[in-house]
């Protein structure tokens, strides 16, 4: 199993924000998609003090305010000043990049998160300031559970675009038996289409009344676009009350290092 983690960006489109389903190593983005440029919340996570198209890593989406949203498995092994966002950008290749990038304050990661493959794989960026973007819809509590299999769902990275169908929860759970509730699978049973490393922690979309709102998080999946080995995703309908728990104004350190102390009442 592997998580959507960065390999160097794909050769077919390599620089312009897509939209399709998940994948993984050989290819390093979104597979056997078409190149998209109307996704104003999609956020590109990029290591700090390194150039924007090489220092690339994950995707993300701006929640408002200054808030972006993500999956664990991208930001659990960095610190806040290591992580820059940047926002709202189809082309990280554009002139005006930087001024659409922003320093990132504290990283908030679901407390049941062990690894990419047992789910509870979201995170909350907290950005250093404020910023005005377009915010992405999120899905509500029940939105998942009133979808039919096979609807039809769009998910972004930085290789191409397409859109891959929803799978039976059943399905997808006898698939990969760590997958519950907080997760859900899309993708062709024949494969061939599929996210991969690199568009971890993106959205994957669906159109609700007009609307895209964002159903899931890019998380992992077996290999990358291979027959019955569909793309996992956070369901954001199940995390709706985490997420608004994470984005009320309160700031704080989630986890700090405070050196080592000898044995003893503290």
């Amino acid at each position: 199993m592997h998580s959507r983690e960065a390999l160097p960006l794909l050769a077919l489109s390599p620089l312009l924000l897509s939209q399709l389903s998940l994948a993984d190593e050989v290819s390093s983005r979104i597979i056997n998609g078409t190149k998209s440029d109307s996704w104003p919340f999609m956020v590109a996570l990029v290591s700090k003090n390194r150039d924007v198209n090489s220092g690339q890593f994950c995707g993300a989406s701006f929640l408002g305010g200054r808030y972006i949203l993500t999956a664990v498995h991208c930001v659990n092994t960095k610190e806040a000043q290591d992580l820059d966002a940047v926002i709202s950008i189809s082309d990280l290749t554009q002139d005006d990049v930087a001024e659409h990038r922003y320093s990132v304050k504290e990283v908030y990661i679901h407390s049941s998160f062990q690894n990419a493959s047992s789910c509870n794989n979201i995170a909350i960026l907290e950005l250093e300031k404020e910023v005005d973007y377009t915010p992405v819809n999120l899905a509500g509590k029940h939105l998942r559970n009133n979808l039919s299999t096979g609807e039809t769902l769009t998910v972004m990275g930085w290789g191409d675009q397409d859109p891959v169908p929803l799978v039976d929860q059943t399905v997808c759970s006898s698939t990969y038996s760590t997958v519950t509730e907080n997760a859900f699978c899309a993708g062709f049973k024949a494969g061939g289409y599929d996210s991969c490393q690199g568009d971890s922690g993106g959205p994957i979309v669906v159109s609700n009344g007009g609307t895209y709102e964002q159903l899931g998080i890019v998380s992992w999946g077996s290999g990358c676009a291979e027959a019955e080995n569909y793309g996992v995703y956070a369901n954001v309908s199940y995390f709706a009350d985490w997420i608004l728990e994470k984005t009320q104004g309160f700031s704080y350190r989630q986890s700090e290092f405070v050196g080592v102390s000898l044995l003893g009442a503290k």
